[in-house]
């Protein structure tokens, strides 16, 4: 049994995709090569910068830039899956492998958007949603360590430290335990969502809103691509008429479909990460331009996946 190649019409599809990809990835290099992520004067990140430093008790020096480095690193995540996004439609393998990627791209923007939105706008929120991602972090750091180098060993006795030094500044800085009586992590009533209610929040509240049902049921499937799942791969193929060869189910209305369920979350967590920062537009209305061009209407009608 042979696989059908892709025509002609396909690879070039393909191949303009993974130019948007890509260009997702450049627009995020773009501010931070230019900004060198320091926000701008007067914006909402310098006003919190400028209220934690000058907190009366001083907080630690790590405490002031915590908001804005935890949006890096999801950001730069975001952009680097989006990268290899374009690298796979590159190479024109489109089927299966993307799932995971899309999955880790609404996943890194979903989460920097609950850092930045809910709370209604307190700065002490978002410095406890930051947090509570910085203790998460800490907690696998030291659970991964010990499984993977035992208990007694220097690295995991080290993560275990820093895990405790991380909790012990919370309190101290919130002034209440980092957890509740039930041992999960909780600051100011804040708790950290799960990836599933965490993607159906950030679909739920976009440019083009999605239903929480449709939301969890695309989050449901690129989690099925995720993982093996059978169903996924037998909705993908159809036999030739002649029944000699196989060929993928998914026509380019699908495959633009996928490709907007990735880039349009990413192009408004990072608007919204640059208007916190106060960065000038430039870096974005590049990827704009690409966008409107690979798909024309991205701004006007939501996609069904």
């Amino acid at each position: 049994m042979s696989f059908r190649p892709y025509t002609d019409e396909y690879k070039a599809r393909f191949a303009e995709l993974a130019e948007l990809f890509v260009a997702c990835r450049q627009a995020f290099r773009d501010v931070a090569a230019s900004t060198n992520w320091r926000p701008v004067r007067k914006s909402p990140a310098a006003s919190d910068i400028q209220k934690l430093s000058e907190h009366d008790p001083a907080y630690p020096q790590t405490v002031a830039p915590k908001i804005s480095m935890v949006l890096y690193c999801y950001l730069y995540s975001a952009s680097e899956h989006l990268g290899s996004l374009g690298a796979l439609y590159t190479m024109q393998e489109v089927l299966i492998s993307p799932g995971v990627l899309l999955r880790c791209v609404l996943e890194h923007c979903a989460v920097s958007m609950w850092v930045l939105q809910r709370g209604n706008g307190a700065l002490e929120d978002r410095l406890a949603r930051a947090y509570l991602e910085e203790l998460a972090s800490a907690e696998e750091a030291k659970k991964t360590s010990g499984r993977l180098l035992g208990k007694n060993a220097n690295e995991h006795q080290e993560q275990a430290a820093q895990f405790k030094a991380l909790r012990e500044e919370a309190e101290l800085v919130f002034g209440e335990p980092p957890f509740d009586k039930k041992g999960r992590a909780s600051i100011r009533d804040q708790y950290r969502l799960g990836p599933t209610e965490t993607v159906v929040r950030m679909l739920g509240f976009m440019s083009q809103p999605r239903a929480a049902t449709e939301a969890a049921g695309v989050y449901d499937y690129l989690s099925n691509l995720s993982h093996p799942t059978l169903y996924p791969h037998y909705q993908l193929w159809m036999r030739s008429d002649d029944g000699g060869e196989i060929r993928s189910t998914m026509n380019l209305d699908a495959h633009e479909k996928q490709v907007r369920l990735a880039v349009i979350p990413y192009y408004e967590t990072l608007s919204y990460v640059m208007s916190y920062h106060g960065w000038p537009p430039a870096p974005q209305e590049r990827l704009t331009a690409v966008m409107e061009r690979v798909l024309p209407g991205v701004f006007v009608a939501s996609e069904k996946i």
